[in-house]
C-alpha cells in the first residue's frame, strides 16, 4: 500500500506540472514477468485499479502493448513487438485488462500495413493507437496507413534517445496523417530546421536541436 500511494501521489504531481490533458501513459513495455499466469493476475489488476484512479482524476490511461500479444500469434518474418510467450498469461491479460484503458501498438520494425497486432487488439474491443519510431520512414508511414485503415484512435510517435534524427520522419508522418501521397522532399529542409528551433529554443542555431551541433546532416 505504501507503493500504491506513492505512485498516487507521483501521478498528482505530474498531472498538476502538465497541466488540462485527457490522457495519462502509464508505460508497462517490456514487461516480461514469468509464465506464471496468477502473477499476471496481480499486474493487470494493479493496471485496472491504476486506470480507474486516472478516471476518477479525468484522465484516460495509455498503455504499451507488448504486454498483452502472444508471440507466437503473429508472423515472425513481420518483426513484431511481442511480450507474450504462452496462451495462459495471454488470456489473463486480454479477459482481465480494461477497455477503458488505451492500449498504445509500439512497432518499430513493422513496415507493412495494416499491423496485425494493432488490428487484433482492435478486434478484442481496444482503444488502439498505433506508435512507430523514428528510425525507418517506411514504419512510420505504415503505422499511419494503419491507423486509417482500421479506424484506429490515432498515431503516438516515440522518439527515445533518438530525437536528434528524428524531426525529418516526424514532419513526414504528421504530413501523412491528411496527405497520403506526401512525399519528403529537399525543399522542406528549411521547414524541419525552423521545427527544431522552435522546439528547441538555443543562443545560437548551432545549439538549437537535441545533441551538439545539430545542424549537421542528422537533422537535414
Amino acid at each position: 500500500e505504501r507503493v500504491r500511494e506513492l505512485h498516487r501521489s507521483i501521478r498528482r504531481e505530474l498531472i498538476e506540472l502538465c497541466g488540462a490533458g485527457e490522457f495519462f501513459h502509464i508505460g508497462c513495455d517490456e514487461a516480461i514477468i514469468s509464465d506464471d499466469e496468477s502473477i499476471y493476475g496481480s499486474v493487470v489488476e494493479y493496471i485496472n485499479e491504476v486506470a480507474d484512479d486516472l478516471k476518477s482524476l479525468g484522465r484516460r490511461s495509455v498503455m504499451w502493448g507488448d504486454m498483452l500479444l502472444l508471440k507466437s500469434r503473429f508472423d515472425k518474418a513481420a518483426k513484431y513487438e511481442c511480450n507474450v510467450r504462452c496462451e495462459s498469461v495471454e488470456r489473463v491479460m486480454l479477459d482481465g485488462l480494461s477497455r477503458d484503458v488505451i492500449v498504445a501498438d509500439w512497432q518499430y520494425n513493422a513496415t507493412e500495413h495494416p499491423f496485425k497486432t494493432s488490428e487484433h487488439l482492435s478486434s478484442l474491443g481496444f482503444d488502439v493507437v498505433v506508435s512507430p519510431w523514428d528510425e525507418y520512414l517506411s514504419n512510420g508511414t505504415s503505422a499511419v496507413a494503419t491507423a486509417r485503415e482500421l479506424g484506429l484512435l490515432g498515431i503516438l510517435h516515440t522518439t527515445w534517445h533518438t530525437m536528434y534524427r528524428g524531426m525529418r520522419p516526424l514532419n513526414l508522418i504528421l504530413r501523412r496523417a491528411w496527405d497520403r501521397d506526401y512525399e519528403w522532399s529537399d525543399d522542406n529542409m528549411m521547414y524541419v530546421g525552423a521545427l527544431v528551433a522552435r522546439a528547441y529554443p538555443a543562443h545560437t542555431l548551432a545549439e538549437s536541436g537535441w545533441s551538439e551541433k545539430q545542424i549537421g546532416t542528422g537533422i537535414l
